[in-house]
């Protein structure tokens, strides 16, 4: 709980739509079915906007909802689709876990994604 992932950006169109995703690689110790993420978003302005999100990762039957890589299980767990940073400048993203453990076993890997989408993929 203690570890936060940051980013920053520069935005310069306020029209750009875009999706952000959280590529996160679980391992089989990950003991849970589901992960509890929130994600703050801080405009130039300075006044922050929280994004709270909880992703299934696990089907009723126990499968997970991903393949396998190896000993790994790849998610790209999706926070937004069809945003817009209304603000030109430096935004910065911050992303954190809260689940009821503070320490989670069984993450490898996590980070934030923020693509830009196209027309088609917008509609």
């Amino acid at each position: 709980m203690q570890d936060t992932l940051e980013m920053s950006f520069e935005n310069s169109d306020t029209n750009q739509v875009y999706a952000m995703w959280f590529p996160v690689v679980f391992t089989e110790d990950y003991a849970f079915n589901n992960v509890h993420l929130r994600a703050t978003v801080q405009p130039p302005s300075g006044e922050v906007s929280l994004l709270p999100a909880r992703f299934s990762l696990v089907s009723p039957t126990g499968e997970w909802l991903s393949e396998k890589d190896g000993e790994t299980i790849p998610f790209d767990l999706l926070a937004g689709e069809g945003m817009r940073f209304n603000q030109v400048g430096k935004y910065r993203v911050r992303l954190y876990q809260y689940m009821r453990d503070s320490l989670l076993c069984g993450i490898e890997r996590a980070g934030i994604t923020i693509d830009v989408q196209t027309a088609a993929a917008t509609q």
